[in-house]
């Protein structure tokens, strides 16, 4: 006989987790996770509850980040709208367009209109078909692939090594008054430089342009491709070039000017530390001249190589000439040193790290405490500087953004004027909406981006009762629109009542007026006389506490605190609760409702101890009986 071949059925979920997070097919990677398709993806997700601990492969599609864990972590939340989204990611980039912010890769992707409807949260981990703008090959590259190769190898094309070379056109500029390098990193959009003769909308982060670049921190200007700016550092600050007035011998190793030769043909602010050519240098002690590179120089008089010879005459430059100062090497520090200080830089514990003097920092001219071995080693140790304490006039929420001090009202944790204004600082803060003018609480890294992001700052843009978050207590709660209800309302469950809108779907607990029964109904179906407790108006529907009052005398209320409310059962409940015995006080016992209402009907004996269905309590071992007799 043929074997009989049962059909398997399709397991049924209640709640998927895909029902539960719609976009969390966007943050899969398709490679890790061996999905083919996302119809392949959405199939498996289908039959996974929502309640399901099981680890996921995940790829950020904004910033690129990967990881592995369930879905409900710390680093996947759900916003307002019930989307997932990546914390600490750029979250105002999720809704952009690819065509805004990599307009660049529309000269080679193969389906020009998918390209118009990817966004920056659409999954990058999806094999693509490309076809190539110089040679035509074509080929399939996820975007995430595709945005790596172009960030580390310059090029997308395997077959030509082609890259992004050619500006965008005019029509393209016309069309998009917003530079695709703002929506990625606004700080190198500051960075760029005047004297580019290119404008900022004809390229994007993948184009394979040279352009140049202001470095903030020495004032220097660099060259560099825009593929190559996120991952370049300045070649200045990493001392790869020399730049006057920023790296040379006169601002790094101002204790050689004493030893520079007038012969030389460049003076100290023409030539660096890695400066090839050989220098004319005069001992001060003996007058002897002689040649050296700077870098020799520089480890003539490094009190760390004791072993190199001084001058052709071997003179002790550290007693005769720096008079056994140890930090003569470091001229930063001595300009630095505080004028709190009651003794001299030369004659402080330069080796120990517990002993902490005044420091007169040069950028901020703030005053600071820290030990000297942590100042040589630290270039960066300034508190103010490093926004680790508060300064006034330099560092403040009053300082940095003043439009944003002038909505402040209240902090629970720090005063306006101590308040450093960091970015992801998620302390809870009261703001004032000039708009309904009413005060209101939010997070401050939360008001922070969205300051950033408008052009044009409103308060009632974050404010929760303008948009709509929250019900004005004095306009549109729940207590203002329908009075009617504050009577019936059950502030102990339900909480206040001008915190719920009058269409709110909330399910909450109601006391009706005429026969004080605890009943549920959503704030959407109240109105004035709508018959709602179905106590007094559904046929059938008998309340327990109001049917049977005579039986509360044996309800346990201990026992049964944290199990239900007497008030909300009804007399046909299947809920296991504990009962009194009315003869036997000290008899408690497990019955469900209504096969205790059933016996108060029949007059039967409810307690299942007085019928010897459990053992009593003189069939134990009594504890006194087993305790030592004290004499």
């Amino acid at each position: 006989m043929p074997k009989v071949v049962k059909k398997k059925h399709s397991q049924k979920i209640a709640e998927s987790i895909l029902d539960k997070y719609p976009n969390l097919i966007n943050y899969l990677d398709f490679q890790k996770e061996n999905f083919q398709n996302s119809t392949q993806a959405e199939a498996l997700l289908l039959t996974i509850p929502h309640t399901s601990k099981k680890r996921f492969h995940f790829k950020c599609p904004t910033c690129r980040m990967s990881w592995k864990s369930i879905v409900n972590s710390q680093r996947l939340v759900k916003d307002r709208d019930g989307l997932l989204y990546h914390v600490g990611c750029n979250e105002t980039l999720r809704n952009k367009r690819y065509s805004e912010v990599y307009p660049n890769l529309r000269k080679i992707i193969k389906r020009k209109k998918l390209f118009y409807k990817l966004t920056l949260e659409s999954n990058v981990t999806i094999p693509i078909k490309w076809k190539c703008d110089k040679c035509s090959h074509c080929f399939e590259l996820s975007i995430d692939k595709m945005l790596s190769r172009i960030k580390y190898r310059g090029y997308y094309c395997e077959e030509c090594k082609g890259t992004f070379d050619k500006l965008f056109h005019n029509r393209y500029v016309c069309n998009h008054p917003i530079p695709p390098l703002a929506h990625l990193n606004s700080s190198i959009l500051d960075n760029w430089s005047i004297q580019n003769k290119i404008r900022k909308l004809e390229v994007d982060i993948l184009s394979n342009i040279k352009v140049y670049w202001d470095c903030p921190s020495c004032e220097g200007t660099f060259g560099c491709k825009v593929y190559e700016r996120e991952h370049t550092e300045c070649p200045y600050c990493s001392n790869e070039k020399m730049l006057k007035g920023f790296n040379t011998l006169r601002c790094r190793h101002e204790n050689l000017k004493i030893f520079w030769n007038p012969n030389n043909t460049k003076n100290m602010d023409e030539v660096w530390e890695k400066s090839k050519e050989v220098l004319e240098w005069i001992c001060p002690c003996c007058h002897v001249e002689f040649s050296c590179k700077a870098n020799e120089m520089i480890a003539r008089v490094s009190l760390d190589n004791k072993n190199f010879q001084t001058c052709p005459n071997l003179c002790n430059w550290t007693e005769e000439i720096f008079n056994n100062n140890v930090l003569y090497d470091y001229p930063i520090l001595i300009r630095e040193w505080g004028k709190k200080n009651d003794i001299r830089i030369h004659q402080a514990l330069t080796n120990s790290d517990l002993k902490k003097y005044w420091w007169d920092c040069l950028k901020c001219n703030g005053s600071y405490q820290t030990s000297i071995p942590n100042r040589k080693n630290n270039e960066d140790c300034c508190p103010y500087c490093n926004w680790k304490l508060p300064m006034t006039g330099f560092n403040t929420l009053q300082d940095i953004y003043p439009e944003l001090a002038t909505y402040w009202r209240h902090c629970k944790t720090v005063e306006l004027r101590d308040f450093i204004p960091h970015e992801f600082d998620n302390r809870t803060v009261t703001w004032f909406c000039n708009r309904c003018q009413t005060p209101f609480e939010e997070k401050f890294s939360i008001v922070l981006k969205t300051y950033k992001k408008s052009s044009k700052f409103s308060i009632s843009s974050v404010c929760i009762y303008c948009t709509l978050q929250m019900p004005h207590p004095e306009l549109n709660s729940l207590d203002r629109i329908k009075p009617y209800l504050i009577e019936e309302w059950v502030t102990s469950s339900n909480g206040p009542m001008n915190s719920y809108f009058e269409n709110s779907e909330a399910n909450v607990s109601w006391m009706c007026k005429k026969c004080h029964s605890i009943f549920f109904e959503r704030i959407n179906n109240r109105h004035k006389n709508d018959n709602c407790c179905p106590n007094c108006h559904k046929p059938g529907y008998k309340n327990f506490s109001l049917g049977y009052p005579e039986l509360l005398k044996e309800w346990d209320y201990l026992n049964n605190m944290l199990i239900v409310d007497p008030n909300i059962l009804k007399v046909n409940s299947g809920k296991k609760v504990w009962w009194i015995c009315q003869k036997n006080k000290e008899h408690r016992y497990s019955m469900n409702v209504s096969t205790r209402v059933q016996f108060h009907i029949r007059a039967k004996k409810p307690c299942i101890i007085c019928k010897g269905l459990r053992r009593k309590r003189e069939h134990f071992i009594s504890y006194e009986k087993i305790q030592p007799k004290q004499a």
